[in-house]
């Protein structure tokens, strides 16, 4: 059977058990064998940063990841398989809830109904025999949506991203590389060896056509939404000029299979101390072989970049 299942739960803040606040809310979404959640959250009274894990309620408490929550904000985005969400064993359907604590007396707690979520969602749950039917399947695909440009259009709305093009297009020339440093910020979070520049999603015009698309990757837009930036860099090659997209992230097993499915080749970890350029990246296309003996490990929850290649 093909499953399909979406919906919005919102997080309240406790404090001593008493209910306080809003706290931010997350996006779920069941789609056959996989499980894809967002979660963010806000506004809550944390000066400093911490490490805050997801524990799921309902039939039993488990771990589901752990992410950072700087001054009251964090996001959390991963990739599960529906019938062993924590690695013994646990369904998404054995879940009504998550808990996330920031400390002994604090917390952010969400909830749901799986009964009333099926009737809410009405035509949007999809449960098919496999009659291998090809038409059926092609209608039941179209009336489902893509995923990743249902998502996108809710993020899109979110950061208010205008549609027109942005006057820098107008100044960009035959040397657009140079053109764009001069238009941009410049950074260097790989060292200083390599240029970057920093820009928002906004800025996309300044890529080929078939890139500009990218406006609407959800990925991207959550790192963006979290981070607050973009980056764009140039890297020589034989073959001639090779040019990356960065989100910012923080590398986690589960981040970077939702990574891949949004088209990102790799993650670089951003450290200046290490001359590690793009080619050094943890690609995700490597066999186990290749990386024990190519590739260094990434630390988990190390600060980064998520790249893919792209064009200007």
């Amino acid at each position: 059977m093909s499953y399909f299942k979406k919906f919005i739960s919102y997080f309240e803040y406790y404090e001593y058990g008493c209910r306080i606040k809003n706290g931010g809310h997350m996006k779920v979404l069941v789609h056959d064998d996989k499980v894809i959640m967002d979660l963010h959250l806000r506004g809550l009274p944390c000066t400093e940063s911490r490490l805050c894990e997801i524990r799921s309620l309902g039939s039993r408490s488990a771990s589901l990841g752990r992410f950072p929550l700087d001054r009251g904000t964090g996001y959390y985005n991963a990739c599960y398989y529906a019938g062993d969400m924590d690695g013994a064993g646990l369904s998404v359907f054995d879940i009504t809830g998550l808990q996330i604590g920031l400390d002994d007396e604090r917390y952010c707690q969400t909830t749901w109904d799986w009964e009333q979520i099926g009737k809410n969602t009405g035509n949007q749950e999809q449960t098919r025999k496999n009659t291998g039917d090809r038409e059926q399947s092609v209608k039941g695909a179209e009336e489902r949506e893509p995923i990743m440009e249902r998502e996108s259009e809710l993020f899109a709305q979110e950061l208010h991203l205008e549609e027109e093009e942005p006057d820098p297009s107008a100044s960009i020339s035959e040397d657009k590389w140079q053109q764009l440093c001069a238009l941009y910020p410049v950074c260097h979070p790989f060292g200083s060896k390599e240029d970057y520049v920093s820009i928002t999603p906004g800025d996309f015009v300044v890529l080929r056509k078939e890139y500009q698309n990218l406006v609407s990757n959800s990925f991207l837009l959550h790192g963006f939404y979290n981070y607050h930036h973009i980056i764009l860099g140039k890297k020589e090659d034989p073959m001639g000029e090779i040019y990356y997209l960065g989100v910012p992230g923080a590398y986690y097993e589960r981040e970077k299979m939702v990574a891949v499915m949004f088209g990102f080749e790799g993650f670089q970890v951003s450290d200046q101390k290490r001359n590690s350029g793009v080619t050094g990246l943890t690609h995700t296309d490597t066999t186990i072989a290749q990386k024990d003996h190519t590739v260094q490990r990434t630390p988990t929850g190390a600060f980064g970049y998520y790249m893919r290649r792209v064009e200007i």
